[in-house]
């Protein structure tokens, strides 16, 4: 029974930093309800970011994650695994693509605000939290989603982009509700579990990244070294429970409903875009702005863990 109470987190916290690597990413929202609903439907790409979400997970347990600085070092991970394991783009344009997309984007987005900063203001009893968040993430989700209308040479109309937003954050209320029924010490992944992971990993890198990208046998094992070795620290250092446990708690109605304010500020944004006689270039500044907050994020995280004393209960596992 607790497999399957792990496995529901482990499946709703796909969706969510799917949600933002993905769905955000890549808005285009297609050409009819049935493209939207791919989005939402289980897929090979669902299969990908499950391993490297339940990899992600498992690191947030073993290295007692708990803050946000080892939590960003936690979400490098899950971006390497994403751009280096289960594609190949953190070797494409060195040194840069180190930060973009794994840190810039996967990182600082999809588990720094997505799965950790969002639940954490969703359990607090602050409609008026929740609606500023959803609200600022809605703006950015239409301000990076209009830069396709130039590099794509195809602007998607109002009368897709509206069910496009809506249904995608209807499933990521629903993602955020399910993690909410489970408590968070449930997760405690056994070794066998974690050993399965590994093991996935260390095959689909070898057998599909390395013949391909030579050099990545050389760059991502350097990266993950530098990470877990600082993430040890972090364990050592950590005496209060892991992230599971302090992002458990009931979560208000009231609070979920707010959340589709990032569909309602995606839209409205994106209509008064659209209306307007020129495109707006967003997407470039967006991109190296993030590039740089990636490398910036990861050195600011690695010297503060690091410069944490080590804890006389940093061995026992919560």
């Amino acid at each position: 029974m607790d497999f399957l109470k792990r496995l529901a987190v482990v499946l709703a916290s796909t969706y969510i930093v799917m949600f933002m690597s993905e769905h955000v990413f890549w808005s285009k929202p297609g050409d009819g309800w049935d493209t939207i609903l791919e989005h939402v439907t289980p897929s090979l790409m669902w299969f990908f970011y499950f391993f490297a979400t339940y990899s992600f997970l498992c690191v947030v347990y073993w290295f007692r994650v708990r803050g946000f600085f080892a939590m960003f070092l936690a979400g490098a991970v899950f971006g390497w695994l994403i751009e280096g394991v289960a594609v190949s783009t953190t070797y494409d344009d060195l040194p840069t693509s180190i930060s973009v997309t794994g840190l810039s984007w996967h990182a600082l987005l999809s588990v720094g605000v997505m799965w950790y900063l969002v639940r954490r203001v969703l359990i607090e009893k602050s409609p008026v939290k929740t609606a500023l968040l959803a609200t600022g993430i809605g703006t950015y989700w239409a301000a990076w989603g209009v830069w396709w209308w130039i590099n794509d040479g195809r602007v998607a109309p109002l009368r897709l982009w509206v069910p496009y937003t809506f249904v995608l954050t209807a499933a990521l209320i629903l993602a955020y509700w399910i993690l909410s029924l489970v408590p968070g010490r449930v997760f405690r992944p056994t070794k066998i579990e974690t050993a399965i992971v590994v093991l996935y990993n260390i095959a689909l890198f070898a057998l599909a990244v390395v013949p391909q990208k030579p050099i990545a046998l050389l760059v991502l094992p350097s990266l993950l070294a530098v990470v877990f070795l600082v993430l040890w620290k972090n364990r050592k250092s950590e005496d209060l429970p892991n992230a599971f446990i302090l992002l458990e708690g009931k979560i208000p109605l009231v609070n979920l409903g707010m959340l589709l304010l990032m569909a309602v500020a995606a839209t409205l944004l994106y209509a008064l875009l659209l209306a307007l006689p020129f495109a707006i270039r967003t997407g470039p500044t967006i991109y190296v702005v993030e590039e740089i907050l990636g490398f910036l994020f990861m050195a600011v995280c690695i010297i503060r863990v690091l410069a944490r004393k080590p804890s006389s209960h940093g061995n026992t596992a919560s």
